[in-house]
């Protein structure tokens, strides 16, 4: 129960963690600028806390990103398996050789994008199976730029700004990204740093204490994933507001929804368990960091 005073404790969500302020002052300071009043990152990959809202923020992104990704990898496994490689090598190579090649599929892999509607990271999967198909360089680059024009987004455009600009901004958006596949293909092959698909696969037959390094990474990473999720249990478990600070004038630990005072000094906010503390601490600030 907040005390009787207008300093109460007011919280306020921020990045998936409810920060608490003692006055409205205080609050719409931390509102004008909240990354400035937050723990940098250096003190957050060294906290627990800092990983729980990595957690979370992980949680957010394959939430808004899972439809797309799930999508992109059945579109890209049936491509796989259902397009004879016959297809692949008719649709790639038509447009010669040399220059008019790499310019033929710069045009074509934003075609493909438009062509397959899979956005945002759900084109991944499926530029992996066009780039072991044949797909030359030019065009893997630009059907990955292309997420921006799949159906969807066009729609989008021309809803927004209407059907003449949403038309335009689609058809600029298309050849920028034609052209920057085509510009980053002679890019990459003048600094000689384009993949040779020609190459054979190393380390076969390669064993680590008895197991093969791909068994060994599925293990890594589903311990990985062990620690993502024990730390989306803990931030459920234990609410922001409980958070346990010091007052620094008392030295008394105190949680964070507990604290009825608190303060901003330094770009940095300080709580207190009282009112008598939080004016020693705002008469000398100094004496007590």
């Amino acid at each position: 129960m907040p005390p009787p005073s207008s300093d109460s404790t007011q919280p306020v969500e921020h990045k998936n963690e409810t920060v608490y302020f003692c006055s409205e002052g205080c609050k719409r300071l931390f509102e004008q600028n909240p990354d400035t009043h937050t723990t940098s990152w250096k003190e957050k990959i060294t906290s627990v806390n800092g990983w729980v809202e990595a957690a979370n923020q992980t949680k957010k992104d394959l939430k808004m990103l899972w439809k797309e990704l799930a999508i992109g990898f059945l579109l890209a496994g049936l491509v796989a398996a259902a397009v004879p490689q016959t297809i692949w090598t008719l649709l790639f190579e038509g447009g010669g050789a040399g220059v008019t090649q790499v310019a033929y599929n710069s045009v074509l892999g934003p075609l493909i994008s438009v062509a397959t509607f899979v956005g945002s990271m759900g084109n991944v999967p499926l530029a992996a199976v066009l780039w072991g198909s044949g797909f030359a360089f030019a065009g893997v680059i630009a059907f990955l730029y292309a997420d921006l024009i799949v159906p969807q987004l066009i729609r989008i455009y021309r809803k927004i700004w209407g059907k003449k600009i949403g038309t335009r901004i689609s058809i600029i958006l298309f050849v920028s990204m034609a052209t920057t596949g085509f510009i980053v293909y002679y890019l990459f092959a003048a600094v000689g740093l384009i993949p040779d698909t020609t190459l054979e696969p190393t380390g076969e037959g390669v064993t680590i204490l008895g197991f093969e390094p791909v068994t060994i990474l599925n293990v890594i990473f589903l311990l990985i994933g062990a620690g993502f999720l024990a730390l989306l249990m803990r931030g459920r478990k234990g609410a922001p507001g409980d958070r346990v600070v010091e007052d620094p004038v008392t030295g008394t630990d105190i949680t964070v929804k507990n604290a009825d005072y608190c303060t901003v000094h330094d770009e940095s906010i300080y709580y207190f368990e009282s009112d008598d503390s939080r004016t020693q601490f705002q008469d000398s600030p100094e004496a007590y960091l």
